[in-house]
């Protein structure tokens, strides 16, 4: 097989194992994934690109197999194991990426790898299309509202539910009464992120052929005016309680909808792709010979200061 083939299959297959172990980091598993970036460097070192990614697969494997019987001990020690192993995967998958291509391949390798990372939130809102039953009428024990209207009551997700609704990354849920009644929002909210990041990550690869450098400081810069024009929007369209409870309240200043909503689900999509391949390969290529530890100080940086907002 040809070496630029060899490299190209290599980032498809990165990118699909991307999409199948990607988990959302809880408050508790990113404390151990900032210190496990720190020690991710010399485990690689140890382990070499490929079993780095598949000791930190496997951790997210066992996370996921502790729902089958929920527990609180094996959920926080699952928990710290999922940090330690995003760590290892994250590390890893630089890595692998560098050692797998050139100078002229890094840019088209990133971002194949990011886009085939988000075909699992395209399969996750086709499932959730077709396992989400439409909302039921009043029942017993609804979700309390601060509502004035007597008639009126909040959808009960069940606990399989819960469970297939766990994982998806970046799934911004809007409850309040302007809303209520797209009970299938998050399915597509989730579809439309999905192929936003992908058709963007295609773009990129596409654009990089005839633009030098594109991937870099253009691809940051779209990457960074997407998701602040994004976060804006969903400030602005979005009651100060509603992510905590349901809520009557009124917006800040722009009234949530449904076609907004997955406006700004093309937005986050487009800016996730652009933001993580401009980072992959400037991580990549500024030192090539140390890739392991500017990926590590990185995602340490970037996770160090996620965790101190949640705790702030």
């Amino acid at each position: 097989m040809r070496e630029s083939r060899y490299d190209l299959l290599c980032a498809f297959l990165l990118g699909l194992n991307w999409a199948i172990v990607h988990v959302h980091s809880l408050s508790f598993c990113m404390l151990t994934f900032t210190v496990g970036n720190l020690a991710a460097p010399w485990a690689l070192g140890i382990l070499g690109s490929k079993y780095a990614l598949l000791l930190g697969s496997m951790f997210f494997s066992l996370h996921i197999a502790t729902f089958f019987y929920i527990h609180y001990i094996p959920y926080y020690i699952t928990s710290a194991l999922l940090g330690i192993g995003y760590a290892l995967f994250y590390v890893g998958n630089g890595a692998y990426i560098t050692e797998h291509s050139t100078k002229t391949t890094i840019e088209r390798n990133s971002a194949l790898t990011w886009s085939l990372t988000q075909c699992s939130m395209i399969i996750g809102g086709m499932v959730m299309l077709f396992t989400i039953p439409p909302a039921k009428s009043i029942v017993d024990d609804t979700v309390p509202s601060n509502s004035t209207d007597a008639g009126e009551s909040y959808r009960v997700y069940s606990q399989d539910e819960i469970w297939l609704l766990y994982g998806l990354f970046l799934l911004v849920t809007i409850l309040s009464n302007q809303l209520s009644g797209y009970v299938y929002l998050p399915a597509y909210y989730s579809i439309v992120f999905g192929l936003s990041d992908m058709l963007a990550g295609f773009a990129i690869g596409a654009t990089c052929k005839r633009v030098h450098n594109f991937s870099k400081l253009p691809t940051l810069t779209i990457g960074y005016v997407s998701l602040s024009i994004a976060m804006v929007l969903a400030l602005l369209s979005t009651p100060i309680w509603a992510t905590t409870t349901p809520t009557d309240e009124g917006t800040l200043f722009i009234e949530p909808n449904f076609y907004l909503s997955l406006f700004i689900a093309v937005l986050f999509g487009i800016g996730d792709n652009c933001v993580n391949t401009s980072r992959t390969v400037i991580c990549s290529l500024i030192l090539p010979e140390k890739s392991a530890q500017v990926f590590s100080i990185s995602k340490f940086h970037q996770v160090s200061e996620n965790e101190t907002h949640l705790r702030i």
